[in-house]
């Protein structure tokens, strides 16, 4: 299989006189991401995708062609295909069909960087204004609706930015953080950090009053999504949860579901989806629209904790779909 070309720089294509034109293989979200990530630096004319029944139709104005009508230019035009896929196994099948078609590796793109997707300052400084500013008004919105919160595990816990603010805000002590031995470097608190591989089980042998895994389980195998789950809720009776939906934009995620998805494997463990975190969150502009999508509380039914949180947020809790999607998630993630 010929090796594609990693985009990581539009100064990638400014050696060309002028703009080349392109096609960019994909036609879901992932690929409307690329249009607004890259028309700028070229000529998109067209989406191709494998899927018969987009076929024909349009896509931001667009047409959306078969593979079969994706043809090497024979001119002196440049054609390039941007493969807006985000798995990689899927993305490669796709590459090595592109070949068979006659595109030459250096015709052949994609994005081997996402920073072009999440803001730049995941990837510089956590501890920003924008993303800062995000999680403290999830923070608000969280300790208000659950009360006394004395204990948090956070799964998945990054750099422990989730845990300061619970430290320095609300004054929580016993906290406890785990991902996977990378994080252990980054850490704002190393005395709390826990390293353990997240594809395997955990035990601590105690509860926390709060237990939060947030955009951490699409990043594991879905072989692995009983046992996570299972995990998280061994640990605790209110459970803080988001994890990205297909198509999200993002690094390494390889296990992307909606929510009704999860909230079976919670079921199972006799945990309720309780959906009340998402409407207060739906029109918080500092609030990041994968947060708005996929945040939520599963909590174990019948246990004292649901009974206080019905009676806390009675008048505030409504029955909505669980696969419902924030427009932001497209533009602010």
């Amino acid at each position: 299989m010929i090796k594609a070309t990693k985009f990581h720089t539009i100064a990638q294509f400014q050696a060309y006189d002028k703009k080349p034109r392109a096609i960019i293989f994909g036609a879901g979200l992932y690929g409307e991401k690329v249009f607004n990530a890259m028309s700028a630096q070229l000529e998109i004319i067209a989406f191709a995708d494998n899927d018969s029944q987009k076929h024909g139709q349009l896509k931001l104005n667009l047409p959306i062609l078969s593979p079969d009508q994706c043809i090497p230019s024979k001119d002196e035009s440049l054609l390039i295909i941007f493969v807006a896929v985000n798995n990689e196994d899927v993305r490669n099948l796709i590459i090595e069909q592109l070949e068979n078609s006659g595109f030459q590796a250096s015709d052949i793109y994609y994005f081997g960087d996402d920073r072009f997707f999440y803001p730049k300052e995941f990837y510089t400084n956590m501890e920003n204004s924008r993303r800062l500013k995000c999680v403290q008004e999830i923070a608000i919105n969280v300790m208000d609706l659950l009360g006394d919160v004395r204990s948090v595990l956070d799964v998945g816990c990054g750099n422990g930015l989730w845990l300061s603010i619970m430290n320095k805000e609300y004054a929580i002590h016993d906290l406890q953080g785990i991902d996977g031995e990378w994080a252990k470097e980054h850490q704002l608190d190393k005395n709390i950090f826990m390293a353990h591989d997240l594809t395997k089980p955990f035990e601590l042998n105690r509860k926390f009053d709060l237990v939060s895994s947030i955009e951490v389980a699409e990043h594991l195998p879905e072989a692995c999504a009983i046992s996570f789950i299972d995990s998280l809720c061994k640990h605790g009776n209110i459970i803080l949860f988001s994890a990205a939906i297909p198509e999200q934009a993002g690094s390494n995620h390889i296990n992307c579901q909606y929510p009704s998805w999860w909230a079976k494997l919670f079921d199972a463990n006799g945990y309720a989806c309780v959906d009340v975190l998402r409407g207060r969150l739906s029109k918080n502009e500092d609030v990041f629209g994968f947060y708005k999508t996929n945040m939520m509380f599963y909590i174990k039914k019948d246990s004292d904790e649901m009974a206080d949180f019905i009676n806390r947020n009675m008048r505030t809790m409504w029955s909505t779909p669980l696969d419902i999607v924030s427009p932001n998630i497209f533009y602010d993630c």
